[in-house]
């Protein structure tokens, strides 16, 4: 679903849902993890987008939370999925939280070598934009 009816549903049907979509910048070699949720520390309903990420195998990292309107043009075009609410992926690094998301992805703890982490960024990017 897009961004819109994430958002919809938070709002309407679930306020303590969390929706998730995971996307691939080119440019900058990160994957990129946008959470949409509702802001439990504010009164009422109020929509956030949190943003984590960054190059695989590296301990530099993203992390930052966004209103809904300046996330807009990084997740107007994404697919948001329902985040299950045992699925904890906060302070993972990028490759353990795309392994969680796609487990025929190889465990990222047992990779040592370029080629094996070259051959896990491969498959993670085929995952993430199919």
């Amino acid at each position: 679903m897009n961004y819109k009816e994430a958002i919809k549903h938070i709002e309407s049907t679930d306020h303590t849902a969390q929706f998730l979509a995971v996307t691939y910048n080119e440019s900058d070699n990160h994957f990129y993890i946008y959470t949409i949720s509702d802001d439990e520390d504010q009164d009422g309903i109020y929509i956030m987008c949190q943003v984590e990420g960054g190059i695989l195998f590296d301990l530099g990292c993203v992390d930052d939370f966004l209103t809904i309107e300046e996330a807009t043009p990084e997740i107007s075009k994404l697919n948001f999925k329902i985040l299950d609410k045992s699925f904890d992926i906060s302070g993972l690094l990028t490759e353990y939280v795309l392994f969680k998301l796609f487990p025929t992805l190889p465990n990222p703890e047992n990779l040592f070598t370029e080629s094996e982490q070259q051959s896990f960024f491969k498959a993670a990017k085929r995952c993430v934009l199919n």
